[in-house]
């Protein structure tokens, strides 16, 4: 993943990031979504989402973005895979909804679009991490199973930070 950043990124170099005094970030993480799992519709940015007082140095990019790799899916049969909202989470009243857990209904009531990414082993999907997503807690038997990172890019940096 590292060196498919670098090749789309000509110029930068890819690292895994770090703090100003040298503490590394992890590289990236696995998932593994067993039966009646998965994640509320939420989103990622740690530049938007950090409070007063907690300053990170990924939070000083200008875009922010996940990607995840699928390794193994659930039951064919199952249609439980991530889904994309076109909305940006970053909206004030956006986090109230998102805070009461209300996401759903909202949705529905404002007919906000989403797409489905339905993945097989080795397909590696990116998106903004400002845009609300979730993946719909599984009814499978088999796990889900995906290696997922964050990365961060600004333009006037010579940087992209890459972490879990």
């Amino acid at each position: 993943m590292y060196a498919a950043l670098s090749d789309l990124a000509e110029g930068k170099v890819v690292q895994t990031a770090c703090e100003p005094d040298g503490q590394l970030y992890g590289p990236a993480i696995f998932r593994m979504y067993h039966a009646a799992e998965g994640h509320r519709p939420h989103y990622d940015s740690v530049a938007k989402r950090s409070r007063p007082g907690y300053e990170y140095a990924v939070a000083d990019f200008q875009r922010q973005f996940a990607g995840v790799l699928c390794l193994q899916t659930g039951d064919e049969a199952s249609a439980d895979e991530p889904f994309i909202y076109r909305c940006w989470g970053t909206q004030p009243h956006i986090e109230e909804v998102l805070r009461e857990d209300r996401f759903a209904e909202y949705a529905a009531e404002h007919h906000i679009p989403r797409v489905q990414v339905r993945l097989t082993p080795g397909d590696l999907y990116f998106f903004c991490t400002e845009n609300i997503h979730e993946v719909e807690r599984l009814t499978r038997q088999r796990r889900r199973v995906v290696l997922a990172f964050f990365f961060a890019m600004s333009e006037d940096k010579p940087e992209i930070f890459v972490w879990s």
